[in-house]
């Protein structure tokens, strides 16, 4: 069969000449399956803007570089962004710079109409290399506005047509924050501070009326019978197709089975979350997209999607990412900002039947997600009053002892002064000299010196050290087991990369044959 480059045959149509330039029909016969790559992602402006008050203008501007430079990699054919705040011309000329006129891409300004434009409040922005046909009215009504909503409609190579829109539903009630709080309760054999219900209650306050809003008034608006849908955004809530009693016990789910009312609102309304459907192994694959920069707490903050909805729209592929390319992590705030926002994004394949051929080659192939699993430390756990600790940096009222009194909820932490910078670390005398097989890392729950990259160091003398290994784990709350070996009376973990430049701990346990 005579294959056609994507879009090579259909002229760019301009937004406002949509209504009278209707896109060309082209023999199905000619065509094969169109693939399309898809991706959401909150952008938080592109350049931090306001995760650090202090940082120089000139590393956020760094910083949208090596994002622009990163969308290129992944090149998706549409891309929905959340909190483009000011960012849109300068991401849409990076995406176009160089590309030939088949591979350009349309930006449209979703949010208008809102606030003053000097303050950058231009939250929602799609951007698509399929022909835009419409750009639907905004909606700036009391329960969702452009400021949540809205899209277009774009023209497929067959001569059909598809709408394609970008969302964000609100914030609050925290739903990852309760949940992860949960996780970490159970997980610890903590007393629950939330139960089940005021977890999932959170979709209540603001996201459910949203959700039914969106489905039940605005779609049905703008969406012609038979229409197929893409959408895709920060819906700042979990999925019940993560929360089963079949992933209850997989890591960072606590025993926690929660049936989240919005995202199966959705699936009822008849859309299909690409993602979890590659991949539906939620403990093997968590796609969690909340947060690189906040730490990835214990429970998989999946809060991001890209849903289809319509005959013929079939999922290929998915993966998430909240680690810079491996050419950027020389970014001088990485420690700070492993990601370039504090959200992760999610890049998905789609097939639609008799839709064409896409040029740029398939996804790159997703990464086994396996997560770190916290299993059962080979050898017997050293009393924890035979050992005392000391540390190189300890912040007021969090010392190094913390991490030996049994309790999760006091932590150390090195310092926060700027002259306290990384590496620090954390010394262990075991008061004897003990033939070591692990050392097993409890972080705190969330946020500053979740230890990333580490090195653990042992001692007979506490004079001469050598280096048993060297790692890195994810920004998670979930703990890690280091394998060691050999006899040693002190076991130092030197913390390399921690969230915020920090390094900190709950608790450190050594074990010994």
């Amino acid at each position: 069969m005579h294959r056609r480059r994507l879009l090579s045959f259909i002229p760019a149509v301009p937004v406002a000449a949509a209504a009278t330039q209707p896109a060309k029909a082209v023999d199905r016969d000619v065509l094969d399956d169109l693939q399309l790559r898809l991706m959401a992602w909150n952008l938080r402006s592109s350049t931090l803007d306001g995760l650090d008050p202090d940082m120089p203008d000139d590393v956020g501007l760094t910083n949208q570089a090596q994002m622009i430079e990163f969308l290129r990699v992944r090149d998706p054919d549409v891309l929905f962004t959340v909190e483009t705040y000011g960012s849109g011309e300068a991401l849409l000329d990076g995406l176009n710079a160089d590309q030939p006129a088949e591979r350009r891409y349309t930006g449209v300004q979703v949010t208008e109409g809102l606030n003053d434009p000097s303050k950058h409040r231009d939250n929602l922005w799609l951007f698509t290399r399929l022909p835009v046909l419409e750009h639907f009215p905004t909606t700036n009504e009391a329960v969702v506005s452009s400021f949540n909503f809205g899209g277009v409609r774009a023209a497929l190579p067959s001569g059909g047509t598809i709408c394609l829109f970008t969302t964000w539903l609100h914030y609050q009630e925290w739903a990852w924050g309760l949940t992860d709080d949960s996780v970490w309760d159970a997980s610890h054999g903590l007393p629950r501070r939330h139960t089940d219900a005021e977890v999932i209650g959170t979709d209540l306050e603001r996201r459910e009326e949203m959700a039914t809003t969106i489905l039940e008034e605005w779609v049905p608006s703008f969406v012609k019978p038979g229409e197929p849908v893409i959408m895709g955004g920060d819906f700042n809530t979990l999925s019940h197709l993560d929360w089963t009693q079949s992933f209850a016990d997989a890591p960072g789910h606590g025993g926690l089975v929660l049936d989240w009312p919005v995202m199966r609102r959705y699936e009822d309304a008849g859309y299909t979350d690409v993602f979890r459907t590659v991949h539906p192994d939620a403990g093997r694959y968590p796609g969690a997209t909340w947060s690189p920069v906040s730490g990835t707490g214990l429970a998989p903050g999946r809060i991001d999607y890209v849903l289809i909805k319509g005959n013929g729209i079939t999922p290929l592929a998915g993966r998430s990412d909240i680690r810079r390319l491996e050419d950027h992590r020389d970014f001088i705030r990485d420690a700070q900002f492993p990601f370039y926002s504090d959200h992760g994004s999610v890049t998905v394949d789609v097939s639609i039947s008799g839709g064409g051929q896409r040029q740029g080659g398939p996804l790159e192939p997703l990464p086994h997600e396996t997560p770190v699993i916290s299993t059962d430390p080979p050898g017997e756990r050293v009393a924890a009053d035979q050992i005392t600790a000391s540390a190189t940096s300890e912040l007021d009222g969090s010392p190094a002892s913390a991490v030996l009194d049994n309790d999760v909820t006091t932590i150390w932490q090195s310092e926060t002064d700027q002259k306290a910078q990384l590496p620090q670390s954390i010394r262990l005398d075991l008061g004897s000299t003990r033939n070591v097989t692990a050392l097993r890392y409890v972080p705190r729950q969330r946020y500053n010196g979740i230890i990333n990259r580490y090195e653990v160091r042992t001692s007979l003398d506490g004079r001469r050290y050598r280096s048993q290994v060297q790692g890195e784990r994810g920004f998670s709350s979930q703990p890690t087991v280091i394998p060691l070996r050999g006899r040693a009376r002190y076991v130092e973990l030197v913390a390399h990369h921690g969230y915020r430049g920090l390094a900190s701990a709950a608790e450190l346990e050594v074990y010994e044959r």
